[in-house]
């Protein structure tokens, strides 16, 4: 029995007791009448002062209040189911099991679509960051020697000879034999070298099946490897002109992400290699709409001019 119930035949007790039945309606029920009176009473001062103070159920009862519960435990159980202490027990919120699973199902597909992308920006930054790193390298080497030696162009030092991988540079001796034989001590004065080919002769190494294009296809490196000690590797040709693979052999060794021909201009400043006859080449190419994707050129001017970021 629900104390509305109760409240109900309560207020009917008055207007029936003596006119149809002789047995009052709570009786009837079941219910101690003064029992049900004293709880009556004490809800309608519970909800009277709490509209008024909108204050919690105070904790614990009064003495009168716990002795009125008390008085009532012979009905039945429900009886107090809108007992005041009920009126502050609130259900929380939570999510369903559906719920979750449809939320971790659009992460999920927000996630297959962007960390794709994600992941390679980073590894192209990551290429980024090496070349500068290589770059940076040669660069103080090169204003070193200008330096070290006194001159003002750097065609016209030692280093120039021995980066360029020349046959008749003086500096260095007048037989191919001795100038082999002499690059590893010049290039070891300034640069920090795992290894350095050294061999004498006029044929420089091709290098087939390593490395490719962007597109897919062969890239053919020659020049003799010098091997840093960070493990990046620069492919020594003639002037000056040379191709840097960034991270060594780690790949993916294709052209134009870790692999670049480069240059030195007379300052001793690296140069895309395009740009060493022609220093406005790059530029023009660009200006004029130049793919350097589909051209494979130009791939050093335009991570610099981008900002050293790798935007295509």
């Amino acid at each position: 029995m629900t104390l509305k119930h109760v409240l109900n035949l309560f207020s009917k007790t008055e207007v029936q007791e003596d006119k149809t039945h002789p047995t009052p309606p709570l009786e009837r029920e079941g219910v101690n009448v003064s029992c049900a009176k004293h709880i009556v009473k004490d809800f309608s001062s519970f909800t009277s002062h709490f509209s008024q103070l909108c204050t919690p159920l105070p904790s614990p009862l009064p003495q009168g209040a716990r002795e009125n519960v008390s008085c009532a435990k012979h009905t039945e159980k429900n009886l107090f189911s809108y007992s005041p202490i009920h009126l502050f027990t609130f259900k929380k919120a939570a999510f369903t099991l559906a719920e979750i699973l449809i939320t971790l199902g659009i992460i999920g597909v927000v996630a297959a679509l962007t960390l794709p992308t994600l992941i390679a920006n980073h590894k192209k930054q990551t290429y980024v960051n090496q070349l500068k790193k290589v770059v940076n390298t040669i660069e103080n080497a090169a204003r070193m020697a200008i330096a070290d030696e006194g001159v003002s162009s750097f065609k016209d030092t030692l280093l120039y000879c021995t980066l360029s991988d020349a046959y008749n540079c003086p500096l260095l001796g007048t037989e191919s034999s001795e100038i082999a034989q002499n690059r590893p001590a010049v290039v070891n004065k300034y640069f920090k070298t795992i290894s350095v080919e050294t061999d004498g002769s006029n044929l420089r190494p091709v290098i087939v099946g390593i490395y490719k294009y962007i597109n897919g296809n062969d890239f053919h490196v020659t020049g003799r490897k010098m091997i840093l000690n960070d493990g990046a590797i620069v492919y020594l040709l003639p002037n000056t002109y040379f191709e840097i693979d960034v991270n060594g052999d780690k790949g993916p060794n294709i052209y134009g992400r870790d692999l670049f021909e480069l240059a030195l201009d007379t300052n001793g400043k690296v140069i895309d290699y395009r740009n060493a006859y022609d220093s406005s080449y790059c530029s023009t190419f660009l200006d004029n709409g130049g793919d350097v994707v589909e051209q494979n050129e130009c791939f050093y001017y335009k991570i610099v001019s981008d900002g050293w970021k790798m935007n295509y």
